[in-house]
């Protein structure tokens, strides 16, 4: 299904997505006038380079369908789409977990304050992103595949970062030394925070690591914590080990963190004195974690949903 929306008019297609077939419905209507485009249920989306004539789009939603080819010559650029202002990619699947070529041009909308990818297979980010993208947009990159955050994404510089739900295993050193005011890391496999930042950002204001392994925090963190105390706790750490060791420490259970203090390990995070536990209680929140994804995902369920009406 293809939903094209204007001020002027809107009509809705229902096709697998094929060449021939996004083209032939493209070809009836006036493309200038969209500032809108949705592809909801696309089996088997293929971009024609037709796309590049929507130069009054500002926002994109692609839901619940597979993009089979979106190449280069149906990018989305500056010089085509120069009022671009949201894109979203939710519940979509891509050729090999990997961003289609029509979503990395070199002339990427400057303007471009929102991107959403959420629920896709996406496993990866170009190296040269930060040379594609603009910066300073808001991302959420919830319930991807995703090992890893590369250092280009933290080039990018985005005001808030949502990374929930992705297999991350690793994090650049340059992510917390941005303009990141939230970043939410929680449901991934990360096990320990990067070792060295030179400069942390204090414009950090939460930092959610819920359900992961984490057992300890570096001691980089610690201006940042102190930054956020007596406004809220800067760490969201329900479902850690070190939110079940803190718990264990002030039910009187246990007088230490599990994990053996070592060189770079925060002195005030890891102290479980009692004359520090108004610190800890100020500095994390070990309180359950609230989900997967901060991204309205059952907002556009029940919006864009398959419903038996319509078929």
């Amino acid at each position: 299904m293809l939903h094209f929306k204007s001020l002027y008019t809107s009509a809705q297609h229902k096709i697998s997505g094929r060449f021939d077939e996004v083209q032939s419905e493209w070809s009836k209507f006036d493309k200038g006038t969209s500032w809108t485009l949705r592809i909801l249920h696309c089996s088997a989306l293929e971009v024609p380079p037709s796309f590049v004539e929507f130069h009054g789009l500002q926002q994109i939603e692609v839901y619940n369908s597979t993009i089979v080819d979106w190449s280069a010559d149906s990018t989305i650029s500056s010089t085509n789409h120069p009022e671009m202002v949201v894109l979203s990619v939710v519940r979509v699947n891509m050729t090999d977990g990997l961003l289609p070529l029509g979503l990395q041009s070199q002339e990427f909308p400057p303007g471009l304050r929102q991107i959403n990818f959420c629920e896709t297979n996406l496993k990866t980010l170009p190296d040269d992103l930060d040379s594609n993208w603009p910066s300073g947009a808001g991302i959420y990159m919830e319930n991807n595949k995703l090992t890893e955050i590369p250092a280009a994404l933290a080039h990018l510089r985005p005001v808030y970062l949502m990374a929930r739900g992705n297999p991350i295993t690793q994090l650049p050193s340059e992510l917390f030394e941005g303009v990141l005011s939230y970043l939410t890391l929680g449901g991934t496999n990360l096990a320990e925070l990067p070792q060295n930042v030179a400069e942390p950002s204090t414009a950090l204001a939460y930092l959610d690591v819920t359900d992961t392994d984490i057992a300890f925090f570096r001691s980089w963190m610690e201006p940042l914590v102190e930054d956020m105390l007596g406004v809220m706790p800067l760490l969201a750490a329900g479902g850690t080990p070190y939110c079940s060791d803190l718990d264990a420490i002030m039910s009187g259970s246990s007088s230490k963190f599990t994990t053996p203090f070592e060189t770079g390990q925060s002195t005030l995070l890891m102290n479980a004195s009692v004359e520090n536990w108004e610190y800890l209680l100020q500095a994390v929140d070990c309180s359950p974690s609230y989900g997967l994804a901060l991204f309205p995902l059952e907002y556009w369920d029940v919006k864009y949903g398959i419903h038996d009406s319509e078929f």
